[in-house]
């Protein structure tokens, strides 16, 4: 028997077909890879690509097949995500193991994104039955919800088991080894194991359930999005280098850069320093401002000592992207437009525009141009909402809602941040009550996912103390005074 994961079907006539086991295959192979360039962990590695290999697994019953062809349901036996989430638990509880708390709960993980792989993440105690649960009589003191997909199992594992020699052959060619009679009988047991990981995450710290939720964001980003591009046959971007002087040469041409005097004197100034302090800075640290007066210039000198940042990273690890958030759409287009008008001195970027930068927010268009070739839309949005290309101008909500976030859509590009360099604009805009939440959440990505962080604004607000983030532009109060500023002096009085 063929077994399919996406068919195209036109006039009742078949006319495109995907392999379940290439499907499988390919979306693992491609988190694998992911995982192994950011984590450097070939255990971690090994759990993306379980995670790879059994998202569909599914999709092997006949109930699953029959509906691919027809579209008629059968007493909702072809649903896949809950018996595939069970099997990826089994087979990386089943994985070499390390010692450490970090992979006691990579099961548990595994059975989270997998479940979860089609829609928006829920929470562990909807979604991980208790012993208690599972221990009762056809699971009768299990909510409904849960009780229906429990239920579900006996059924579709027999249908499973009727083409057990075929399957296990598959998974031969794919993976390895598999015995599916012993998944057959041990899946309860599967189930058990994570509840107990349940209620012991609960009593670990803060900063380790932080780590795990950054670790398990990640591996679900690269779930779902390798799983969305398989399916839909995006084909892939190659990366594109920009040169560390990039800006320089624009300047050269477009402005006197000798100029001392004046508005253009200043912004010359605080360009040069700022340059010079970012080929200066160490490597380890990860958290920079650039404040100063509005109108000096910082998004060209941002964008340029991003360059020169990553210019110099590139040495150590793939080249990081940008990314550039401000806060309103209001404001995108301008700043796009001058980093657009910077790119565009490069011999290639007419023909593969949006390989170089794209433009993401709820009301921008829709399109990517590599190679000279308007992709589809349906492929365009696919790349664009997962953030696939060297340079991103995004608002706070889309960079926030990913960082901080439990929606599908949103969480398709969290993989891509990490390796980047993050440039928030005009960051004082950022409500105060959520200081603290983006202090902690921006340190993470630092700390986790290998970013850097670049807050730029002409009034510094609290976020990070002094300790935490090196000023770009030093003794930058003089810059201040130079300028005619608005004072406001509150009068409480009645």
């Amino acid at each position: 028997m063929e077994f399919l994961s996406h068919v195209e079907i036109e006039n009742k006539q078949l006319i495109y077909k995907k392999l379940l086991k290439d499907h499988l295959a390919e979306v693992a192979k491609n988190i694998r890879a992911k995982v192994e360039e950011v984590y450097k962990d070939d255990c971690l590695a090994e759990v993306g690509y379980i995670l790879g290999i059994c998202h569909d697994f599914g999709k092997y019953t006949t109930y699953f097949q029959d509906y691919l062809i027809t579209g008629k349901t059968k007493s909702n036996l072809e649903r896949h995500g809950f018996i595939s989430a069970i099997f990826a638990a089994y087979l990386v509880q089943k994985s070499k193991k390390r010692e450490g708390k970090l992979y006691y709960y990579l099961p548990l993980l595994s059975y989270f994104a997998v479940l979860h792989h089609h829609g928006n993440l829920n929470s562990f105690d909807s979604d991980v039955p208790t012993i208690k649960e599972l221990s009762s009589k056809k699971f009768e003191l299990a909510s409904t919800r849960m009780r229906d997909k429990l239920l579900l199992m006996e059924p579709q594992l027999e249908n499973i088991l009727k083409n057990q020699d075929i399957i296990e052959n598959e998974y031969r060619d794919i993976f390895g080894e598999i015995n599916l009679a012993d998944f057959s009988e041990n899946w309860v047991q599967a189930l058990k194991e994570l509840h107990r990981q349940k209620y012991n995450l609960q009593k670990e710290d803060d900063d380790f359930r932080l780590k795990l939720s950054t670790l398990f964001l990640f591996i679900y980003s690269c779930l779902i999005d390798n799983d969305k591009r398989d399916a839909a046959n995006v084909r892939k971007i190659n990366r594109k280098h920009i040169p560390g002087d990039l800006v320089d040469k624009y300047r050269k041409e477009k402005f006197d850069i000798y100029e001392k005097q004046g508005i253009n004197g200043i912004r010359n100034e605080i360009y040069d320093k700022v340059m010079k302090k970012i080929s200066e800075v160490p490597l380890d640290r990860r958290i920079f401002t650039l404040t100063a007066p509005t109108g000096t210039g910082k998004t060209i000198t941002s964008f340029s000592a991003a360059l020169k940042l990553r210019e110099r990273l590139k040495e150590n690890q793939i080249e990081p992207r940008i990314i550039y958030a401000l806060p309103f759409t209001s404001i995108i287009d301008q700043n796009f437009d001058v980093i657009e008008e910077i790119l565009r001195s490069m011999r290639d970027f007419q023909k593969n525009k949006n390989a170089y930068m794209i433009k993401h927010h709820h009301l921008a268009d829709i399109s990517y141009l590599v190679d000279d070739e308007a992709r589809p839309l349906d492929e365009s949005l696919l790349l664009v909402e997962s953030w696939d290309s060297e340079v991103v101008v995004t608002t706070f909500i889309q960079l926030f809602y990913t960082i901080i976030g439990y929606k599908n859509r949103f969480l398709k590009k969290y993989h891509n941040i990490s390796n980047s360099i993050i440039l928030l604009d005009e960051v004082q805009n950022i409500p105060m009550e959520y200081w603290p939440l983006v202090n902690i959440m921006l340190k993470n990505l630092t700390k986790e996912l290998n970013c850097y962080i670049i807050l730029l604004t002409a009034t510094k607000p609290l976020i990070f103390n002094e300790k935490e983030a090196i000023e770009l532009l030093e003794n930058n109060q003089e810059y201040f005074v130079k300028f005619n500023r608005v004072k406001l002096r509150p009068n409480l009085e009645e």
